[in-house]
């Protein structure tokens, strides 16, 4: 169980809690914190600040600029109309920034590496000839509606991936962008086949 709860002042902050709660805010601005369960939060007008704890949440900005973070849980988040911030944060996301110039962050989004074995055939025998690092990811972010000509960006902000852009690269597969670091996918961008690192990748923003 959970709360429902429509916010009726606006320009306020409203908690949910333990439950699978419901929140809907106001025509202006509001601070909504799901703070856990899987949570159905709509921030409705103006410009929204809105946390969905732990939990897979879903997270509306409607209008206006809002920033929506997903906090821990695989999320769906949509930002709407405006000029949008989303943060997928831990886990596996979803992220629909709807019309205006979003931002996408890959917040905290961690490179890991393992040790595999590299064989190679000698008559037909599988013998082990040396080892190699591999980076992957375990959670990998589905961006929906990437539109560079909106003025979207994808921004790696306090990564825990080391590097500069050499690191980072794409690949098309079947009409979507697989964002990756080190040749590992962190982001697919669902049916983009354009997105140019160097315009449309910002990395570290101070």
């Amino acid at each position: 169980m959970g709360l429902y709860i429509e916010v009726t002042q606006p320009n306020t902050t409203t908690d949910g809690s333990n439950g699978n709660d419901s929140i809907f805010g106001t025509s202006s601005w509001d601070v909504i914190n799901g703070v856990a369960g899987h949570d159905l939060l709509v921030g409705g007008g103006g410009d929204d600040v809105i946390f969905g704890g732990t939990g897979n949440d879903t997270i509306q900005g409607g209008e206006g600029d809002d920033a929506l973070i997903g906090n821990q849980g695989d999320d769906l988040l949509q930002g709407g109309n405006g000029n949008d911030l989303l943060q997928g944060y831990v886990g596996s996301d979803i992220l629909n920034g709807g019309n205006g110039a979003d931002i996408f962050d890959m917040l905290d989004t961690e490179a890991k590496t393992r040790t595999e074995t590299v064989y190679r055939k000698f008559f037909g025998i599988r013998i082990p000839v040396g080892s190699r690092t591999v980076t992957y990811f375990d959670d990998i972010d589905v961006i929906q509606d990437f539109d560079a000509a909106e003025g979207d960006m994808v921004r790696i902000y306090e990564f825990e991936m080391s590097g500069n852009l050499g690191d980072f690269s794409t690949s098309v597969s079947n009409g979507d962008t697989n964002l990756m670091f080190k040749g590992a996918t962190f982001a697919v961008l669902e049916g983009v086949t354009n997105f140019n690192l160097s315009n449309d990748l910002e990395l570290n923003p101070g």
